[in-house]
């Protein structure tokens, strides 16, 4: 018997041996791949990952942000979306400003937060029919669509981490979005200045009026013609329900290791480009880890294909 687990615990080290050893080759080569390939390669690759879930390689900020037309677009709003981001580990500040104006309701919300294994900063633009038997508290209750091309506004933003500067969007867009991979995030800890053109100043006053409606005074925001400014920090809005601290402290916990492990096992790599072409090649599983912020409003989206 004795002599039976001592063969079994030799096996099992050799085992190990054996592990070690084909490990060390895997990233090896896994490394030789990324440093053999051209930039321009790399970003046509990671591109190509990327699109098919909506998103980008902007290769200036070494961010990832969302296209014009995604996926996501046909889905438009509903405030369930915001409700069910932490069960995907996403943990995010939610600002959504409700305003009426040429017979719709619009609505143009702000996020920012820890989207799985990235820190991000969204802001969306929809609109609704305004229903014949409106009152006032119904605009929550709404689904809205995503604006058309004809609809879109000039939106610019920068975020910042604990003072410090994370990235900056600015393009005319319906829902503008910025994603830094590996970087854990506190929503607390960040911050966001934003500035959106209107087409017309009327448009733009009845933003603003959304925006004192929830809270916002002169100090976090001011209008000038067709331009709206503001400083986003803490929510002046009530956030979801189902936010319950409990997921977000189990949900943060996750991010905050995934993060520590994608630093740890990408370190031989300066740029964001590199690391995620590194984890795809050696880590795949890590890499579904880094995408999953893709998922963001897929909840709903299987339950309209449900409903087909």
């Amino acid at each position: 018997m004795r002599e039976i687990f001592i063969n079994i615990g030799i096996l099992f080290l050799l085992l190990i041996i054996v592990y070690a050893i084909v490990a060390h080759y895997r990233t090896a080569w896994a490394v030789r791949k990324v440093r053999n390939t051209s930039k321009e390669k790399k970003i046509l690759r990671l591109d190509e990952m990327l699109r098919p879930f909506g998103f980008l390689y902007d290769p200036k900020q070494d961010i990832i942000y969302s296209k014009l037309h995604p996926w996501q677009r046909e889905l438009g709003y509903e405030k369930a979306f915001d409700e069910g981001a932490v069960l995907l580990s996403m943990v995010i500040d939610c600002e959504p400003v409700y305003f009426e104006y040429d017979g719709k309701m619009w609505l143009i919300e702000f996020w920012k937060g820890q989207y799985g294994m990235t820190t991000g900063a969204e802001i969306g633009l929809y609109a609704a029919e305004k229903p014949k038997d409106y009152k006032t508290g119904d605009e929550k209750k709404l689904h809205y669509d995503s604006v058309s091309d004809e609809e879109i506004i000039r939106m610019q933003y920068v975020l910042y981490r604990k003072e410090e500067e994370v990235f900056r969007r600015n393009a005319p867009h319906w829902w503008l979005t910025g994603f830094e991979p590996g970087l854990f995030s506190k929503p607390k800890e960040l911050e966001m200045f934003i500035r959106l053109i209107f087409p017309t100043e009327k448009m733009c006053y009845a933003f603003y009026k959304g925006l004192v409606a929830i809270g916002y005074g002169a100090k976090k925001s001011y209008i000038c013609g067709k331009y709206a400014t503001l400083y986003y920090h803490c929510p002046k809005s009530k956030q979801p329900k189902r936010n319950h601290e409990w997921l977000r402290i189990l949900a943060q916990y996750n991010n905050k290791r995934n993060c520590r492990l994608y630093q740890k096992r990408t370190k031989m790599f300066d740029t964001d480009l590199d690391k995620i072409t590194f984890i795809s090649f050696r880590y795949p599983i890590l890499y579904r880890a880094l995408r999953g912020f893709t998922r963001w409003r897929k909840i709903k989206k299987n339950k309209k294909t449900r409903g087909r």
